[in-house]
């Protein structure tokens, strides 16, 4: 019965190592699971909490079943709201600055390639005079 008890007493240390791995394990998962999942995951949660809440609140004051409930729950399912990872605003800004990207690789590329010229010669001031002056001419 000695020898149990030792044995016991000398497993007990290791048990609480084991359990002790399991925990530290256990928080370093947690710990990789919230940086992978991100803030963005944690956005979306607490929008989809929000939403809830909001339909719940909307919730018709008619009798539930009457068409009027009926109508109403069915506009509520048809409503679907958008998250928008871009604003409106900054999509107008790319799109505007992707026009101007394009307007000027396309003279680039037709003064160049198209008109046999230096392709950085569309930059300089008397290129554009030239092209007025030839369009303009008395």
């Amino acid at each position: 019965m000695d020898q149990t008890r030792e044995q016991r007493k000398a497993k007990q240390p290791e048990e609480q190592a084991a359990k002790q791995m399991e925990n530290d394990q256990a928080v370093n998962q947690e710990q990789e699971n919230q940086t992978r999942e991100g803030w963005f995951r944690k956005w979306k949660g607490w929008f989809q909490k929000w939403l809830h809440r909001r339909k719940k609140e909307e919730m018709p004051d008619t009798e539930p079943g009457s068409r009027e409930a009926k109508r109403q729950q069915e506009k509520q399912q048809k409503k679907r709201y958008r998250l928008r990872l871009m604003p409106v605003w900054l999509r107008v800004v790319v799109l505007l600055l992707l026009c101007i990207f394009a307007l000027v690789v396309g003279t680039m590329i037709g003064f160049g390639v198209i008109g046999g010229g230096q392709a950085f010669d569309v930059f300089h001031k008397e290129t554009w005079q030239h092209i007025y002056d030839i369009i303009y001419k008395d």
